[in-house]
């Protein structure tokens, strides 16, 4: 179960707080320990952010090569159906682990980015995301250096802003940015550690910033948009099924969303099913994991005794909090991590 530390003491000559996030990569992920570019290395990721709200390895990225000929940045291979990086997510399939959550003052300054109680990145390499959010008074340019051993990236209302990648000794990135509308503005900054070589991160933010939690995910679609998102990527998060308090019994509002599903399963028979259950942090680990199953399962028996699916079309699967897509800090993001996710096999 990940740390949530407390939120911490800014100097009043700061700039704020953004929510951090911290996940450790194991030394045997097939993206890191691939060698040193030495230099800031642009265009491994796409100029936007993806669905999920992770960046997107771009064509460069993924064949590990520029222009000027091959990258030890790459290629990088964990990715989901959409082209984004897992780095920041336990849906890798590769061992990510959320470390920790909490707030981080900025500026912010660490040159020892390690796994808590170690003080180098000989076990796990520690990646990062950190979130906030801005109001520009007036159009105008905001001010913002990032500095960074090995990858990192800032996306402001998701478009990428500052562009540092590369593994490589620390380095500054030239910040580049459009004008800027009056009004709230979101940013990202994603950092990766991925070489033994050192482990420093640098954000200084020119603007005064305050924590947020990553945005909410998008209302659940209806049939077709359910169907079209499942035959191109394969999974898709549902939030319209509800179930009474602590229990894995289905409230009536949820039958139209079951309904939807029932028909998408119907108008595809050859596509087979995962029904996953998440639960957020509160209650004991064992409690959520057979929460999670017992929720799971209830959606796969509803769909096979009211909507008359083949069981053999489906599988129900607890993950409890293990796989939280927000830091359980907030009722807001506990709602997020209270789901069903749906797999296509």
């Amino acid at each position: 179960m990940a740390q949530a530390t407390p939120a911490p003491k800014c100097s009043p000559g700061g700039t704020g707080t953004m929510q951090a996030t911290y996940f450790l990569l194991p030394e045997k992920h097939p993206d890191v320990l691939k060698g040193v570019d030495g230099t800031i290395v642009t265009g491994l990721v796409e100029p936007r952010l993806g669905p999920d709200g992770w960046p997107v390895v771009s064509k460069i990225g993924r064949a590990g090569k520029t222009a000027a000929g091959p990258t030890a940045s790459g290629p990088i291979t964990d990715v989901n159906a959409s082209g984004e990086i897992l780095w920041w997510s336990t849906t890798s399939t590769h061992g990510v682990k959320l470390e920790k959550t909490g707030a981080a003052c900025m500026p912010f300054e660490n040159h020892s980015m390690f796994a808590d109680g170690h003080t180098d990145d000989a076990t796990n390499f520690l990646t990062a995301q950190f979130h906030g959010v801005f109001t520009v008074p007036s159009s105008g340019k905001v001010g913002f250096s990032l500095g960074s051993d090995d990858d990192s990236w800032v996306f402001i209302d998701g478009a990428l802003t500052v562009d540092n990648g590369g593994v490589k000794p620390e380095a500054v990135a030239p910040y580049k940015s459009a004008e800027l509308s009056p009004g709230q503005h979101q940013i990202d900054v994603f950092y990766a550690d991925r070489h033994p070589s050192g482990a420093v991160l640098v954000v200084q933010p020119g603007f005064p910033v305050t924590a947020a939690a990553p945005s909410a995910v998008a209302p659940t679609p209806t049939a077709a948009p359910i169907a079209k998102q499942l035959k191109t990527q394969k999974r898709i998060r549902i939030y319209g099924i509800h179930f009474d308090v602590d229990k894995a019994t289905i409230q009536p509002q949820s039958e139209k969303v079951i309904a939807q599903i029932a028909s998408v399963m119907r108008d595809n028979p050859a596509w087979r099913f995962r029904v996953e259950g998440h639960t957020d942090s509160d209650g004991g680990y064992d409690h959520n994991m057979t929460l999670s199953q017992n929720r799971a399962q209830a959606v796969v028996d509803d769909l096979v005794n009211r909507y008359h699916i083949a069981r053999s079309r489906l599988v129900a699967v607890g993950y409890g909090y293990s796989r939280p897509v927000a830091p359980n800090t907030t009722a807001k993001n506990k709602a997020l991590n209270r789901r069903v996710e749906l797999v296509r096999l």
